[in-house]
This record gives structure tokens, C-alpha cells and sequence, in this order.
């Protein structure tokens, strides 16, 4: 059964951190940047996209996936309405950004 969008942008970010500690651990130690490693390519890929997203998608996309500490802060946001709407349409586009670049 393929993974819907959402357990895909889950996959990605946990892709993300394992590759970021790579990086830490081999090419971002020694101050250089190895473009050839796939983890940092992973790694710039996935920065890349997020830099691309309007704000709003930035917004659900850091506090759903990336650093989840707050269960229910898009109340003082969006209304659930407009969270959920916000939301399908943030997990897309990140995804596509992601395979895109």
C-alpha cells in the first residue's frame, strides 16, 4: 500500500535529521561541504524546499513535522477549517518541492 502525503512529509523529516547528523558527523565538522554526499544533498534538498513554501505553509509544516512540541497550536491561528484546508494544500506543495529539486 503506497504512504499517503502526509506519512511521505513524516518520512522526509526523519530523513532530514538522520541526514543533517551525518553531515555533523563527517562533512560539516571539517567546515566543507561535501557535494557529493548524498546526506547533504538530501539534507540541502529538503532546506531548499522549505525556503520555497509562503509563510503559512512554513508555519504548519515546522510545527506538524518538524518540531511537533504543541499539540493544537494552530488555534490562535487559523480556524480548523482553515488549518485542515491550509494543511492538505502545505503537505502537497512541500512534497512536491521536495522531489522537484
Amino acid at each position: 500500500m503506497p504512504l499517503d502525503y502526509e506519512d511521505e512529509v513524516q518520512e522526509i523529516v526523519k530523513c532530514y535529521f538522520t541526514s543533517k547528523k551525518q553531515c555533523m558527523l563527517t562533512g560539516f565538522s571539517s567546515g566543507e561541504e561535501d557535494l557529493y554526499n548524498p546526506y547533504y544533498q538530501f539534507y540541502k534538498r529538503v532546506e531548499l524546499a522549505f525556503s520555497k513554501l509562503c509563510y503559512d505553509e512554513k508555519l504548519i509544516i515546522n510545527n506538524d513535522f518538524f518540531y511537533n512540541d504543541y499539540y493544537g497550536w494552530w488555534k490562535i491561528v487559523f480556524t480548523k477549517t482553515e488549518y485542515l484546508r491550509k494543511r492538505r494544500m502545505a503537505v502537497r506543495h512541500f512534497r512536491r518541492l521536495v522531489y522537484a529539486s
